[in-house]
């Protein structure tokens, strides 16, 4: 499965002697923690606490196993030693929202991994995997509804989407009152974002031009930018300015 580690990596891990059994006992002494975060996270999440020390690097508590139809004794992932060169090598102590996938179950997972450290060596990970399948499935069902409930006019401005309706509350600038629809911006954003997160792999703040432009296209074609706070909500989750958002949404309608 891929789990062998080159032997610089290995050798800097696990140490010597009667540091083997120590290190053991203090990456067992993090079991409990697995199934108060399994109980914290609920059963779309898997939490599963690996012996780096020991052949394999295998698993020794999980909880919520079924997400990856893994258990306890199974070595590691092909990922994992890519992982562990994250630590070892750029000396992180947690890498975060990198995708995964579960051959057995064949699911898209969003995982996580922090490095338990004894002496400044790696001796375990403690991984975090988040099954993505609901909220793709959630996904694919809202774009089949829209099929069913069309926006009337797709092409319509901003100002002109407000003259159709009459005897709308306003908040005084001639559009109606919106803020009530607040989460729901917040939420379809991130939606979006973490569709891209699950595809690339990487966190919003390090998606390159072209993969923030798809996400702005996306969110376009759903009408997103006809909800009341929507540039701005969505210019705070990619650490971008508003005048960012409205260029590319200059380049989208231009084309």
């Amino acid at each position: 499965m891929g789990s062998r580690i080159g032997g610089d990596d290995r050798g800097e891990r696990l140490g010597t002697g009667d540091q083997w059994g120590k290190d053991e006992r203090f990456v067992e002494s993090f079991k409990p923690l697995v199934e108060f975060l399994g109980s914290v996270c609920g059963p779309m999440t898997e939490v599963a606490l690996h012996n780096t020390v020991a052949p394999g690097n295998p698993i020794i508590a999980i909880a919520n196993g079924d997400v990856s139809g893994r258990r306890v004794g199974v070595a590691a992932t092909d990922s994992m030693p890519e992982i562990l060169h994250q630590g070892l090598k750029e000396r992180r102590d947690y890498v975060v929202g990198y995708a995964t996938h579960s051959t057995k179950n064949d699911r898209d997972l969003i995982s996580s991994a922090y490095f338990i450290r004894r002496e400044g060596r790696i001796i375990g990970m403690l991984c975090i995997n988040t099954d993505q399948s609901a909220l793709e499935d959630f996904r694919a069902a809202t774009q089949a509804l829209q099929g069913y409930f069309p926006l009337t006019q797709p092409a319509a401005s901003l100002g002109q989407a407000y003259s159709y309706s009459q005897g709308n509350s306003s908040d005084g600038d001639g559009q109606p009152d919106r803020e009530n629809l607040s989460a729901s911006v917040e939420s379809m954003g991130k939606q979006v974002i973490w569709a891209m997160v699950a595809k690339t792999g990487r966190q919003p703040d390090r998606f390159n031009a072209s993969e923030r432009f798809g996400i702005i296209r996306e969110l376009d074609k759903s009408g997103y930018f006809q909800l009341k706070g929507a540039i701005s909500a969505i210019a705070g989750q990619l650490g971008l300015a508003d005048s960012s958002i409205y260029r590319y949404l200059h380049r989208i309608h231009r084309t």
